[in-house]
């Protein structure tokens, strides 16, 4: 089983930034030592998104998929670290969010799950891109996206909370 992160450059407005894909790839290598988890970009990371199978983890945050990942069979995972753009748009020319609306609705066409960093951006992706709850987790910091990945990767159930 393999976990790949895509390293390339983010686009700011909506994803994690660098340090982001760093303490990921750390905290995922600590966590899951029997998962093999590397970190690419440009060409390395076209070439290694190839030979994905079932039960491997694209881990994407840059907000572009490479054309070889689209067609593999392993889980798509999009981090998304905010959606003001379109939730409180005063900061952004049209010409901007627009880019940014179609950059995200190509991110949700693509993506089987994605992790958001709080509330408001899961909420955000159910009201403006229609993306189910079942496909969003929240994580509290970046320690909890190997426990995420593995709930995604279904092979650890989801802790049920108390009501």
């Amino acid at each position: 089983m393999k976990i790949l992160i895509d390293g390339n450059e983010p686009v700011p407005e909506i994803c994690p930034d660098r340090f982001f894909c760093t303490m990921a790839a750390t905290g995922l290598s600590c966590a899951l030592p029997d998962v093999q988890v590397a970190v690419c970009r440009g060409a390395e990371c076209r070439r290694k998104a190839g030979s994905l199978a079932q039960g491997d983890v694209f881990l994407c945050l840059s907000g572009a998929y490479p054309e070889s990942v689209l067609s593999s069979p392993a889980l798509k995972v999009a981090a998304v670290g905010s959606l003001d753009f379109v939730s409180a748009p005063d900061g952004y020319s049209w010409f901007r969010r627009h880019h940014l609306n179609l950059l995200m609705h190509r991110i949700c066409r693509h993506s089987d799950h994605f992790i958001v960093p709080d509330g408001k951006t899961a909420v955000d992706l159910k009201k403006y891109y229609y993306i189910s709850p079942e496909r969003i987790s929240v994580y509290a910091d970046v320690g909890s996206i190997p426990s995420i990945l593995l709930e995604i990767m279904g092979l650890r159930q989801k802790p049920v909370s108390p009501r």
